[in-house]
């Protein structure tokens, strides 16, 4: 009928889910309000 599937897939990066360090940072980046285009806190952290 149908060919078992590949053991070994090459998938786009985006097949597989995030790291958990990864998405709590993007948790903790996501709270309270910043101003846009360069003028936040997590602009200046990346500047210094």
């Amino acid at each position: 009928m149908f060919p078992d599937p590949p053991k070994c897939s090459f998938a786009s990066d985006n097949a597989a889910g995030i790291h958990p360090a990864v998405l709590d940072a993007i948790a903790s980046a996501n709270l309270g309000h910043a101003l846009a285009y360069g003028e936040d806190e997590w602009t200046r952290q990346v500047e210094a």
